[in-house]
Order: structure tokens, then sequence, then C-alpha cells
């Protein structure tokens, strides 16, 4: 037997899924910040350290918008079990 939710639940589950929106969005725009940061180092400078700085940051964009990813879907599995 389902429970009813009252409107401040129901308010509050809304809140909980903007603001993992909002978490997903803040790691993709650090996850692509530090990604194009990567590429400037490797196109702009022609040392050896440049290069691998920027491989560096390009590897630790793609790790960011990995994790960025699995906390938002893992966040929206464990909350859309629930229903409103």
């Amino acid at each position: 037997m389902k429970k009813r939710l009252s409107i401040e639940e129901k308010l509050a589950y809304e809140r909980t899924v903007l603001s993992e929106e909002r978490t997903m969005l803040a790691y993709f725009r650090i996850a692509f910040t530090v990604f194009f940061i990567g590429i400037a180092l490797i196109n702009l400078f022609h040392n050896d350290l440049s290069y691998f700085v920027g491989i560096a940051f390009v590897v630790f964009g793609i790790i960011f918008f990995i994790i960025g990813y699995v906390k938002f879907y893992n966040g929206k599995k464990k909350y859309s079990a629930k229903s409103i």
C-alpha cells in the first residue's frame, strides 16, 4: 500500500532532484574546463612539460565527466524508486 506524500514531501523530493541535476552540471562544467585547458596547453606550448601537463588535464577532465555522470545516474536511480 503506497503512502500518499504531503505537499511538503513532494516539494522536498523536487528540490532533491533539482540539486542532483545542479551537481551534475557543476561536474560537467569543471570537466569541460579542465579538458579544454589541457587541449590548450598541448596546442599552444610546444615543450615536453606542457605536453604532459596537458595530457594530465585531459585525463582529469574525462575522469571528472565520468564521476559526474555516475553520481547523477546513481542519484537518479535512488530517487526514481520513490513515487510521488
